[in-house]
């Protein structure tokens, strides 16, 4: 019987700090993990048992390693051997708010960190996650723990896919100049590109133009060495340049290029090949399971009603809600839904063409019963989308 749990954990973790990797035996982690972390309340954990669990999680994984030589069967059950399922209580649930940011922070590099590998754990318990604070705020409106719940899932959702967004930029950028993107069908953000960065190029070869003139009349091929410098980092580049037409030229980039280390990473999403696209979030959030639970959630949120005695639940859930559009946003735009109505457009000219005036009277009847279905006015948050998808279709 162990009388308290934090104190088992300190003990344990400091030996580790000191290179002694063997102080809690596989059964002992095993033992605090599947029978005593579920004893603790994750609405109770504070920074410093926060920071002992994540040293428990860190021991944990190094432990089964080195004893069992399984890594690919670790990751396929890490939420029940790392004790994730319990890390995603503490985050959603926890009373102090630095220990919810801290856990979601350590959730989302953690699955991140897997190469999306674990992609579909994410999705699924995020999702389940949501739902359930949903349900609860179905049966009570005024539950401000399951509102909490929301807010902090929405958080870590958005949070993941915009790191996912950034770390894999260079295989999304790949595949879109490639024909094959995954975007949106339209910027429903409404998010510019933001200012541009100025770079001079001046040639760096004034003291040489009587040297370069002797080489010209030689016949001689001159190559001239340009020095590019960037006002926004004070950086400096060289490169080998054969014309000087270009000097004082000015070269538009975008802001999503970070100065990268001097040094090669080879553990870098960029430097290896493309994820498969099926493990992607973005992907999977556009499974029907997920993508119909996302607008149910949005429609919860945005039906509820303002309570006399708490204002303010109200003007969250609204918030939330909105919330819930960003991140549809940045999915791509659902092939389901795109194709459907690209199928209408066929569907309207396979009943031009028909004989009887009853097969166009039937197919047209047809048509427009999809078309209601496609436009369905009782789930406003999904005509609005469907809406959006008519529109980008019509400037194509």
């Amino acid at each position: 019987m162990i009388p308290n749990v934090p104190i088992v954990i300190s003990l344990g973790c400091n030996p580790a700090k000191g290179g002694d990797q063997h102080a809690l035996g596989l059964e002992a982690l095993q033992h605090l993990y599947l029978k005593k972390l579920p004893e603790l309340r994750p609405e109770d954990f504070t920074m410093v048992g926060l920071g002992l669990f994540q040293q428990l999680c860190s021991m944990a994984r190094m432990a089964i390693a080195h004893y069992e030589k399984q890594t690919d069967s670790i990751s396929t059950n890490s939420s029940n051997i790392v004790g994730m399922f319990h890390l995603w209580k503490i985050a959603l649930r926890a009373h102090n708010t630095e220990v919810s940011l801290a856990a979601i922070q350590y959730i989302n590099m953690y699955y991140m960190g897997q190469q999306l590998r674990l992609e579909k754990e994410f999705v699924s318990q995020c999702m389940e996650n949501l739902v359930q604070a949903a349900n609860a705020l179905e049966c009570n409106n005024e539950d401000d723990n399951a509102l909490m719940c929301v807010q902090r899932g929405l958080m870590l959702l958005n949070t993941h896919l915009e790191t996912f967004r950034r770390r894999y930029a260079f295989h999304l950028r790949r595949w879109a100049i490639e024909g094959q993107g995954i975007g949106s069908h339209s910027n429903l953000k409404n998010e510019g590109s933001g200012p541009a960065i100025r770079i001079i190029l001046q040639p760096a070869v004034v003291k040489q133009l009587w040297a370069e003139e002797q080489l010209v009349q030689n016949g001689q091929a001159c190559c001239c060495c340009l020095a590019f410098e960037s006002f926004a980092s004070h950086s400096h580049w060289l490169i080998d340049w054969s014309q000087l037409t270009v000097s004082f030229a000015i070269v538009y980039v975008s802001l999503g290029g970070r100065a990268r280390r001097k040094e090669t990473n080879v553990d870098h999403p960029s430097m290896q090949l493309p994820p498969p696209k099926e493990c992607l979030p973005t992907v999977l959030l556009l499974q029907p399971k997920y993508f119909e639970k996302l607008f149910c959630l949005m429609q919860t949120l945005g039906d509820m009603k303002p309570q006399p005695n708490n204002l303010q639940l109200h003007t969250k859930a609204q918030l939330l809600s909105r919330r819930v559009w960003d991140i549809l946003a940045i999915l791509p735009t659902n092939p389901m839904i795109l194709d459907a109505f690209k199928s209408l457009t066929n569907d309207w000219a396979i009943g031009e063409q028909m004989d009887t005036e009853d097969e166009k009277i039937n197919k047209g009847k047809e048509i427009k019963q999809k078309l209601c279905e496609l436009l369905d006015p009782s789930n406003l948050q999904k005509f609005m989308y469907s809406l959006h998808i008519v529109e980008s279709l019509a400037l194509k």
